[in-house]
Parts: structure tokens; sequence; C-alpha cells
């Protein structure tokens, strides 16, 4: 069934079809970041019944194959205003019986800026003090 097809049976844009739309996309997007040595993703997205805009995203990736995430640079230039060390960047901590993996920061983020991946891959938010207390304990 085609997305116009899709949209006039369901009557609207939803959730569910805008996932489905951004995986097609970021799989659309892969060769023509390979052919710029960036990685292309489509990023939030708003929507309503009959609109969506995506937020296309670049990042540049290095000579190891790792990606430059933004907010893993931000964690790298700020962590020190939040009690931590650049170096703490990929540590791994255990909350709640569960492993996560620093990844990040969002220094927009007053409440919970520590960004943290749980073996999943699924991205959690914590605060800073809370991350430190954890990271306390796996010493």
């Amino acid at each position: 069934m085609s997305f116009l097809s899709k949209v006039e049976a369901e009557g609207s844009i939803t959730k569910d079809m805008l996932k489905q739309i951004r995986e097609d996309i970021n799989k659309a997007l892969e060769p023509v970041g390979e052919k710029y040595g960036v990685k292309l993703t489509a990023g939030n997205a708003s929507y309503t019944e009959n609109n969506f805009t995506l937020k296309l995203e670049g990042a540049a990736v290095k000579e190891d194959g790792t990606v430059a995430a933004k907010d893993a640079e931000a964690f790298k230039r700020h962590a020190h205003l939040y009690g931590l060390s650049p170096d703490d960047l990929g540590r791994k901590f255990t909350s709640q019986g569960k492993e996560f993996t620093i990844t990040g920061l969002n220094t927009k983020s007053g409440k919970y800026p520590i960004i943290g991946r749980d073996p999943n891959g699924k991205g959690y938010k914590f605060g800073a003090d809370m991350v430190k207390f954890f990271l306390s304990q796996n010493k």
C-alpha cells in the first residue's frame, strides 16, 4: 500500500506511520551519507493529522568508524560543569539493577542532563548527581 493510500485508509498521519517513514528515510539516507563520509539520520519529528516535519541530522564519521555525536561532544566539553570528567563518557553504571553506558549530555535539560543507553540501545536521561553516585558505587 502506498503512503497516500495508507493515509487515505487511516484518515490521518499517525505516530506508528511516522515511525515507519523515519525508518525508510534512514535507510534511504545511508548511501548519501557514505558518499560524503557522514552519518545522516531523520531526527525529531512533529506532526499533525495531515502534515509532518522531520529534522535531518548529520554527523562526521571518524577514521575509526565512530560517529561524532552531538551529545557526546557536549559531554566532553561540559562534563566538568556537572561534577563529572570528560573521561566518564562511555563509563558504565548500574541503576535499579540495570546497566547503562554514559553516551552524552543535553545542556538544555536542567533536571536530567546526562544521557545513557541500556544494552539494547534504548536511551535514558539521568540527573548528574544520580550518575555521580552510581559511578562512585562502581569504583
